[in-house]
């Protein structure tokens, strides 16, 4: 695909809070993700969807249950395993 012209390389992209720019982040202006350079915090935020909450945001899944039960819908528990190569 790539050699096609389909497809394209990105590489030092990430989660943002708000579009921000580079002279906006160095006068400190806008919202960013804490540890905006640190590869384990950013895998975080991509993986709980709250680039503003690395530290404190709990799981996708588990954040549908609790809207679901506060709806007063009944939901058994949510188990998602990934069983990686080895």
């Amino acid at each position: 695909m790539y050699a096609d012209g389909d497809a394209a390389w990105v590489a030092n992209i990430g989660p943002l809070v708000e579009p921000i720019t580079r002279d906006e982040y160095l006068a400190d202006e806008k919202k960013y993700p804490g540890s905006l350079f640190a590869h384990n915090l950013q895998t975080k935020c991509t993986q709980n969807l709250r680039a503003d909450a690395a530290q404190t945001a709990t799981g996708v899944l588990g954040r549908v249950k609790d809207v679901l039960v506060d709806r007063g819908i009944t939901v058994g528990d949510i188990l998602l395993e990934m069983h990686r190569p080895r």
